[in-house]
C-alpha cells in the first residue's frame, strides 16, 4: 500500500461491506458508500445469463448513467452487495443479486474509470475441495453457493476490451465469517453448549475455515489496495482446528468418531437434506464440523498480509456469546 486510493464500497450497510467501511476508518483508509440499484429478477434472468447484464444496461439507462457518475470519484471499488442468504432456495433473486448486479456494477465502473474492482465472493463455491485455493474451480453445493459461482464465471470471462470490466478485477474469497453479530456464530455457540458430546472426526485436529470479521474486512481493504492485484484472493488461514473451536466454544465432551463411520453418518445425511436448501446449508457447516477442510491462501501471505486479530479474539467472541 504505497500511497492513497480513493474508496467506494457497495453494500455498506450490510454484513461485511459495513465492517469494510467501519475498519477502513480504524485504520484511517476512508472508503464512501455508494448505492447499488436493485436488479429485478425478472427483468435480468431471461436467459442467457451471461446477457443479463448488458440487456438490463438497455433497458435501465438512466439508472446505469446514475451508477457510473457515483463511482467516477473512486480508482477502487469494493463490492459487498448481494443476497446473503446461504440456505435460500429463491434461485432467480440469488442469480439477480449474486451474479447479474456484479456483472451490471463492473461494466459501471469500467465505465466509470475506475481502476479495480474488488468483488466479495465466497469460498463456498468450491464447495468440499479440500484444500479450498486461488483457482477458477467451482464445486458449488448449494443454490447460494451457486449463485456466487455464477457471479464469478461472469467476471471472470469478461473481457476488459469490450468494457464489461475495469482493467485490475479481484475475486475475494471469505471462509466461514465468525463475529457477535452473527446469528449462525451465535446458535453454534448456543449449539456447543447444549448438546452433551460433540462427535468429531478423528482426534478433531483439521483445520476448519473460519474466519473473523475484522480479519475478513482487513483482508479485502488489503486486497483492494495492495500494489500488484490477484483475479482470485482465498481468506487466508486463521489456524483453528476443528477440535479447538469447538472446546472454545463450549463443548463439554468430545467423541471421537473413526473416518469410516463419519462418512457413513455425512452420507446419510446428505441423501436427506440435499433437496433442502436450508437443510444443505446447515448439513455443511455440521460436514465441516465433523471432519474439517484445509484453505491454501497463498497471494494475500506472500504480499505481506498478516490478520490484525489473533488467538485471543476467538477467546473474545466465544465469551461474548456466552461460551465461556
Amino acid at each position: 500500500m504505497t500511497h492513497q486510493h480513493r474508496l467506494a464500497v457497495l453494500g455498506a450497510t450490510g454484513f461485511i461491506g459495513s465492517h469494510v467501511a467501519a475498519y477502513g476508518q480504524t485504520v484511517g483508509i476512508s472508503v464512501t458508500p455508494v448505492s447499488m440499484p436493485r436488479v429485478h429478477p425478472f427483468s435480468a434472468m431471461t436467459a442467457p445469463i451471461a446477457d443479463a447484464a448488458d440487456r438490463w444496461r438497455r433497458s435501465n439507462r438512466s439508472t446505469f448513467d446514475d451508477l457510473c457518475l457515483a463511482l467516477a470519484p473512486f480508482d477502487v471499488v469494493i463490492n459487498a452487495a448481494g443476497d446473503p442468504r446461504a440456505g435460500s432456495s429463491d434461485t432467480q433473486n440469488l442469480l439477480a443479486a449474486n451474479a447479474v448486479l456484479p456483472a451490471i456494477l463492473a461494466r459501471a465502473a469500467h465505465a466509470a474509470g475506475v481502476r479495480r474492482l474488488v468483488h466479495v465472493s465466497t469460498a463456498a463455491v468450491q464447495g468440499r475441495l479440500d484444500p479450498l485455493d486461488e483457482t477458477a474451480a467451482h464445486f458449488p453445493l448449494s443454490p447460494y453457493a451457486s449463485s456466487k459461482a455464477h457471479g464469478e464465471l461472469l467476471l471472470l470471462n469478461a473481457d476488459p476490451a469490450r468494457g464489461e470490466v475495469p482493467a485490475e478485477m479481484v475475486l475475494y474469497r471469505p471462509t466461514s465469517v465468525q463475529a457477535i453479530r452473527h446469528q449462525a456464530t451465535r446458535d453454534f455457540a448456543r449449539l456447543m453448549r447444549r448438546l452433551p458430546a460433540v462427535p468429531l472426526e478423528g482426534t478433531g485436529e483439521r483445520p476448519v475455515p473460519v474466519a473473523q470479521l475484522e480479519n475478513v474486512a482487513a483482508g479485502i481493504l488489503f486486497a483492494a489496495t495492495m500494489d500488484e492485484p490477484a483475479p482470485l484472493v482465498l481468506q487466508p488461514d486463521e489456524a483453528m482446528t476443528v477440535r479447538h473451536l469447538v472446546e472454545l466454544f463450549g463443548a463439554r465432551h468430545i467423541v471421537a468418531i473413526p473416518p469410516r463411520a463419519a462418512n457413513a453418518t455425512l452420507d446419510q445425511l446428505g441423501r436427506v437434506t440435499r433437496h433442502s436448501a436450508y437443510l444443505t446449508s446447515r448439513f455443511r457447516w455440521l460436514e465441516l464440523l465433523l471432519r474439517g477442510q484445509g484453505t491454501s491462501a497463498k497471494v494475500l501471505p506472500t504480499a505481506g498480509f498478516t490478520v490484525p486479530v489473533g488467538h485471543d479474539g476467538w477467546v473474545a467472541l466465544a465469551q461474548a456469546t456466552g461460551a465461556r
